[in-house]
């Protein structure tokens, strides 16, 4: 396969070259060629020898990032010489020493010119761009008045590495590599727009599977300018002006969920908006219906038909979304097709009347049809998924946490749903008020021992407490920053539980913005040398003078 692959670049070269102009025919006669070319690579310092018309020399590029190549050439002639670097026949720089930033790979020819015979000797490289966006933390923020979408990259490789006297054979090293400002690199300079948000992140659905994508949705306030990017390459597919069906009225964009195969808009007002992420192989991850979504409450008396709802939260995970409406005091499930057992389009919202429990219920659980409670957070976990779903709100002073289950019917033609009541529990006064203070900012992952546990991020701290409230536990607090707004548990989190080297070389990483610009990636880590000392190292430590704006990891 590997011959095959060198032999389809090689005749791709030969067919290139073949369409240069006629100062690339050489006439030997008259030429001294040059005795030897090299290429060096700047970041590593390997060199190559080169050939001509050959395809001597191969370098593999992280996407976004300077190729720095210093060409020496021993020639003998008389003639001064000049240089010419292309790729795909196009002239990327006529200094001797290359340094360009690559977006796209290919094949790339160096032409040495001799000034008098007014001839060139090609030599042959190749350019492989590594794709740093599978997996990592997006963050949006504002500098210098221009918004700006960075990507933090999580990147692992088997090392041999040694710790304490010990040797650690082909073990997973994780890093993580920031890239700054990934949009306008990779969409010919276009801006973003300049009132950011909130990111998403979606499925884009295609009659075979092997072409289904996923993408990034980048909101804005004015929804015109929001955007969606495909998250492999962070090209554009299509602004949310072009996805419309007619024109909404007064649209302000506040969140965007993903259900299924569709796609969940919230307006300012507390309208939905659906879309589904089909696109038949087109660019475009479809049309959002220009109608708000509607409920037709089959338990109303007398029967007010299908009224729009009015959504103050919506929380989306797979194929379930909670959608909470304050006026009505009530909480609604909605579940999505995700193309397999009904058509893309299909979507079901369901009433949240009577437990399957109603008899038994748990000692002051709420009714969902009738929560008129100040609701801080609705959870679903952050690790798997599951049916719980748990819901943070506010009675008075007090703070509790009530949990319930859904179990849904998902496989047949309709979709159906009943719920369980689990547990409504008072939490401690300590804990309350990191809530409090966080204004929900709550997330539910697991610990190093696989227990499911909150994270609170409060102040300047992140906390984690146990699912009743209890076990507080300070995972770090920041010094200089701001008060925290979002945070991230990335999966190089449980790694401290295993053995010394997890715990030094990867150790558990958050990332988290601040209300002052501020944006972190931190690692935690243990260093046997120093027992009993968390030890920190900045991955990332930036701030966005005008506002660090969303955080996402995937």
């Amino acid at each position: 396969m590997r011959n095959k692959i060198l032999m389809i670049c090689f005749l791709g070269y030969i067919l290139l070259t073949g369409c240069m102009d006629d100062k690339t025919n050489l006439n030997y006669k008259d030429i001294v060629l040059p005795d030897t070319v090299i290429i060096t690579n700047i970041e590593d310092q390997e060199r190559f020898y080169l050939h001509e018309n050959t395809i001597d020399a191969r370098f593999k590029v992280t996407a976004g990032d300077e190729l720095q190549l210093d060409l020496e050439v021993k020639y003998n002639g008389d003639d001064e010489l000049t240089y010419e670097w292309r790729m795909d026949g196009k002239v990327i720089s006529t200094e001797q020493n290359l340094r360009h930033v690559f977006t796209e790979g290919g094949n790339g020819q160096l032409f040495i010119y001799r000034k008098n015979a007014g001839n060139a000797t090609i030599y042959g490289f190749l350019v492989e761009i590594r794709r740093p966006f599978s997996t990592g933390i997006v963050v949006l923020g504002k500098s210098n008045g221009v918004t700006q979408m960075d990507f933090v990259e999580r990147y692992w490789e088997k090392k041999n590495v040694e710790l304490d006297g010990r040797l650690y054979s082909n073990f997973s090293v994780t890093e993580y590599i920031p890239h700054e400002n990934v949009y306008p690199l990779y969409n010919d300079g276009e801006e973003l727009g300049q009132e950011p948000v909130e990111i998403s992140r979606i499925t884009g659905l295609a009659p075979n599977p092997d072409d289904r994508y996923s993408a990034l949705q980048i909101l804005d306030r004015d929804w015109r300018k929001s955007v969606a990017v495909n998250s492999e390459d962070m090209k554009k597919i299509v602004s949310m002006k072009d996805e419309f069906v007619g024109e909404p009225t007064n649209l302000i964009p506040v969140n965007f969920e993903s259900i299924g195969a569709l796609s969940l808009l919230l307006d300012e007002s507390g309208k939905i908006y659906t879309r589904v992420n089909y696109d038949a192989g087109n660019p475009n991850t479809g049309r959002f219906i220009l109608e708000p979504l509607i409920f037709d409450d089959p338990y109303d008396m007398p029967d007010k038909g299908s009224e729009e709802i009015k959504a103050e939260r919506v929380t989306a995970k797979d194929q379930l979304a909670i959608i909470y409406e304050k006026e009505r005091k009530w909480l609604l499930v909605m579940t999505a097709s995700n193309g397999y057992y009904q058509s893309y389009d299909y979507y079901a919202v369901h009433a949240l009347s009577r437990p399957s429990n109603i008899a038994n219920l748990p000692a002051g659980f709420i009714p969902l049809d009738n929560f008129d409670k100040e609701i801080y957070s609705i959870l679903f976990h952050e690790s798997f998924f599951n049916e719980y779903i748990y819901v943070i709100y506010k009675d008075g002073s007090d703070f509790y946490i009530q949990t319930f289950e859904l179990n849904t019917v998902l496989y047949t033609a309709e979709h159906s749903i009943s719920y369980k009541a689990v547990s409504n529990l008072k939490l401690p006064a300590d804990a309350a008020r990191l809530i409090e203070q966080g204004h929900g900012l709550v997330k539910i992952a697991m610990d190093k021992r696989y227990n499911d546990f909150m994270y609170v991020g409060a102040g300047k701290a992140l906390y984690s407490m146990s699912m009743e409230g209890t076990a507080i536990s300070k995972i770090h607090e920041f010094t200089e920053e701001g008060n925290m707004k979002d945070f991230v548990i990335t999966a190089t989190w449980r790694g401290d539980g295993n053995n010394a080297a997890q715990r030094y070389f990867n150790g558990r990483v958050f990332g988290a913005i601040f209300d002052n610009g501020d944006f972190r990636v931190l690692k935690l880590y243990d260093d046997p040398q120093k027992p009993g000392e968390v030890q920190k190292h900045y991955w990332v430590n930036k701030n966005f003078d005008g506002g660090a704006v969303a955080l996402y990891y995937y």
